[in-house]
């Protein structure tokens, strides 16, 4: 018999494609009559910006920079992240 509930799972940052997360007396009632643990397999989606190579995000757009600036040593442009867009200086 499948029950219906919900419980919080707190998913850490990096959590990689097939990582599993226990939940400790979330799952089902055994036939001892207590409590089971409760596996979450995690499935990470492919994103339109990033892409992942072990535990680093790649923009999949290359930023542009002029060749002036690239040959003077002086780069200022808008890069995005996960949360916001930030400004890299060099």
């Amino acid at each position: 018999r499948v029950e219906a509930g919900s419980c919080s799972i707190e998913i850490p940052k990096g959590a990689e494609d097939g990582a599993r997360i226990t939940v400790e007396d979330e799952g089902d009632i055994g036939v001892c009559g207590t409590r089971g643990d409760l596996v979450a397999i995690i499935r990470v989606e492919d994103d339109d910006q990033f892409y992942r190579r072990g535990a680093d995000l790649i923009l999949k757009t290359p930023l542009k920079v002029s060749l002036r600036d690239a040959l003077g040593g002086t780069v200022d442009v808008a890069a995005p992240t996960l949360d916001a867009s930030v400004r890299i200086r060099t």
